[in-house]
This record gives C-alpha cells, structure tokens and sequence, in this order.
C-alpha cells in the first residue's frame, strides 16, 4: 500500500488535480476575465465615459443652436404713446468662418419715436448675416469647443482602454496568485497524505522490531512541518481567494460569490492559453492606450493654440442687412426698364456696419499662447519618457521570460532526477538497504523542487501577463 500510494504521489505531481474536485470543472481563466470585463463596477466607469463624450458633444453643438429672439418696447406717459417697436427673429450661428445669418421682422409707430427707428407704416423684414474678418475667421470658442469634445470621445476610448488593461491585468495575477497558492496546497496535502502514511508504517515496523524508535520520531517531525506548512499555504490562499471574488460582480451591482468547491485552472493547462502565450513585438506599442491618448492630448493643445493664435489678431466684424417695406424686397428698386442686378439688389435698401477692436499690450493673448506652448512642450517630453519606459519596460520582461524558460526546464529536470531518485530508495528501502531518514530526505527534496516549479511556473506566467499589460492588449 505504502508503495502504492507514493508511485501515484509521483504520477500526479508534475499535473494538478484540481480538475477532478467533485467532478466540477475548474473556473477557467477566460471565464474569470469574461464575467470582471462584463460586471466589475470599473467596467461601468468605462461605459459613462462614452456617455460623458456624447453629452459633450452634444452640448458643444449647442452653441450652433438656432435662437428665436424677440425685443418689444411700448411708452405710454400722460396720455401720449411715445411709441410701441418691436422686433422679432431668429439667428443662426454656423461652422462656417464663424458667420451668423439672422432674419425676421421689425415694426415700430408712435408720435415721439426715434427717428433712427422709423419703420414703414407695414413693417419691415429683414435678412442679413455677420462675418468676423479678422479675428474668429479660422477658428473661435464654439468651433474649438465642438473640435475639442470629439477629440474628448476619441481619448475617452483610449482612456477606456488604459483602464480595462490595467483592470483585467491586476484581475489576471490575482487569479494566478490564486492557482499558485491552490498548487502549492496540493502538493502539501499530498506530501501529508504521503508522511501519515509512512508514520502509520513506520509505527508498526517499530512494534515488530524492524525499525528503530527514533525513526517514528522523524517521520512524526516531518509530519508536524508539513502540516504547519499547509496551515500557512491555506491562509495564503483564502486570502488570494478573497482577492479573486472582490473582482466579481453581477449585472445588478451586487458582489458575486465564488462557490465553495470553486477552483483555479492548474498551471500547467494555462501554459496553454493563448492571451498569455502571444508572443509581443516593441512595434506594437504604437498601439498602447496611453501613448494615443497623449498623441490626442497633443492634438488638443493644437486645437487650443490655434483659437490662441486667433486671439492675437484684432477683431474687424463686419454685418448686413438686407431691408424690405413689409415683405416686399423689390418696393424701391429703380424702374427703368433695365434689369436688376444683384449688386441693385443688395445694395438699394439695407443696414451695414462694422466693429473694430484690438488691445494695445495684447498682454492676456500673449500670455495665454506662451502656456499652451509650454503645455505642448511638456505633453511632447511626456510622450518621449512614456514610450522610453514602455519600451525599456517591454524588453526587460522579454528578457527575463527567456531567462525564466531556461529555468522552467531546469526545474523540470530537477523534478525528474528526485522522482527517480524518491524510486530508487524506495526500491532500497524494501530491501532494507536505505533508513527511514533518507527516504524522508528523498521525499523532502521532490517536495521541494515541484514547490519550486510551481513557483517558476507561476512567475512565467506572471511575466507572460505583465508583458501583454505593457503592451496595453488586455482588452
């Protein structure tokens, strides 16, 4: 029995038996990573960011928005009507150079009004338009801002990006974490399973004389190592286990929890997912979230230093208005029998005028285009140090994965050799040719060295996760 027991020892402990527990499947990688990405409170973050641009957007076209306006004013005093005017209409901004069309319809009477307001006896309608000729012609704050809000959606998806890579990244190692230490249980309880065994043997051989006291107390140590060594394996992975099941939500916002039986893929199975075996390329980080959301920050300070830029110039507006008597455009047009031109048109009957303004010092532009400079010049210096360190961060895990393969098969010959060496003895022990004490030493070392393989193993992957962070591809 005793022989038994440690060939099937030997059989499973280059795998893991934590697929055969209660016939369940072990919760896999893909589907842990599916159910964080789904409901983690991290991914609805992401989802109000995308609702955050569009509200953006939205309300940067509303400075295109049409406006009705309406002006009335009516004077009465000691029973005389000054007079009653009024005017109503609508205004139309546009993206186009910054012009703003407005039309509608005047009236005004009474025995003291303005002569500046006098209107025809049927009212007045008007069309007209401004134009900015100077400063506001190329750009002005309503276009920058509607420029700069979907700029806005394009780095919220980037920023999207960041977060779920990081988000599925740290989910990745916490699920690692959780079948290293769930690995290392295992190989525990089956060295006690193991050291239980060989103490029951080991007292019986003592009551019939084939061995020596001494040889039950060593096996009783061994024992007593062992299990202090699982009671602190276990507390790592209830821990570990906590950590993975914080991760999960349900679509209502409550916390899900792992089933008691739940448990990780082995290491060995996840050597053979695809998401961590990938092999990166440096040439791929043009891709990297952050480096695109500091090339759109770049874009927007563009955005900012053209509007700048238009500030510098001195603001010549010019506006027009094209006036009828009531609604007829053509009432004073000159009949001579010629036909009328389009410069007879807008040039018989109408309103015009220009604004001119400009500061001196020109002080407040300037020094507003001299930090946006400043700002571009630090987002330029960022973006430099961002790609240096994703690049050099990048090859050093390239580096060490290749120095981590190299140990992962040097700790995978060592199993080997103490696997056939733990046979050996056992063969020389049955023959009464070994001690009990170097049976435990046999068995000590093939503990030691799968603990050790389960550790490399689990370190790879850890590598393999961090170089697809770097890359920004958890996605």
């Amino acid at each position: 029995m005793f022989r038994i027991f440690v060939c099937f020892l030997i059989c499973t402990s280059a795998g893991s038996l934590l697929a055969q527990q209660d016939g369940r499947p072990p919760l896999s990688l893909d589907a842990y990573i599916d159910a964080v990405r789904l409901y983690n409170p991290v991914s609805t973050r992401i989802d109000l960011l995308d609702d955050r641009a569009r509200a953006a957007i939205t309300r940067a076209r509303g400075a295109f928005d049409p406006n009705l306006e309406l002006d009335y004013r009516d004077k009465r005093f000691d029973d005389t009507r000054y007079y009653q005017e009024g005017e109503a209409g609508i205004r139309v901004p546009t993206t186009l150079g910054g012009l703003k069309l407005d039309g509608g319809f005047r009236w005004a009477n009474g025995v003291l009004l303005n002569p500046e307001n006098k209107q025809p006896r049927i009212g007045q309608t008007f069309f007209g338009f401004e134009l900015p000729l100077l400063s506001g012609l190329v750009t002005d704050e309503a276009r920058t801002d509607l420029a700069r809000s979907k700029l806005m959606q394009q780095t919220n998806e980037q920023t999207a990006r960041f977060l779920t890579n990081e988000l599925l990244y740290k989910s990745a190692v916490a699920y690692l974490d959780w079948a290293y230490t769930a690995r290392q249980v295992e190989l525990l309880e089956l060295a006690i399973e193991l050291t239980e065994l060989r103490l029951d043997q080991t007292v019986v051989g003592y009551k019939a004389g084939d061995l020596a006291a001494i040889d039950t107390l060593e096996t009783y140590t061994q024992l007593t190592e062992r299990q202090a060594e699982l009671v602190r394996a276990e507390s790592d992975l209830a821990n570990v286990r906590l950590i993975v099941e914080s991760r999960l939500w349900i679509d209502d916002g409550i916390e899900r929890q792992l089933p008691s039986t739940a448990m990780p893929q082995s290491l060995l199975s996840l050597f053979a997912q695809p998401d961590l075996a990938t092999s990166w390329q440096v040439a791929q980080l043009v891709n990297h979230p952050k480096l695109l959301e500091l090339q759109l920050k770049q874009q927007d300070l563009g955005l900012e230093e053209r509007l700048k830029r238009q500030k510098l110039l001195p603001k010549l507006d010019f506006k027009y208005q094209l006036l009828a008597e009531g609604t007829d455009f053509n009432s004073s047009l000159p009949d001579n029998g010629e036909p009328t031109s389009v410069a007879d048109f807008l040039l018989n009957d109408n309103k015009w005028g220009v604004g001119f303004a400009f500061p001196i010092l020109q002080r407040r532009a300037q020094g507003d285009l001299a930090i946006t400079r400043i700002k571009q010049e630090e987002t330029e210096l960022t973006l430099r140090q961002t790609r240096r360190e994703l690049e050099n961060g990048l090859q050093a895990i390239q580096a060490q994965l290749s120095l981590r393969e190299d140990q992962l098969d040097l700790w995978q010959n060592n199993v080997d050799a103490y696997r056939q060496l733990l046979e050996a003895e056992l063969i020389d022990f049955d023959l009464g040719e070994s001690t009990v004490f170097v049976l435990n030493s046999r068995e000590n070392k093939l503990l030691e060295a799968q603990l050790k393989l389960a550790k490399a193993r689990y370190e790879l992957l850890k590598l393999q996760a961090a170089q697809r962070y770097i890359m920004g591809a958890w996605e």
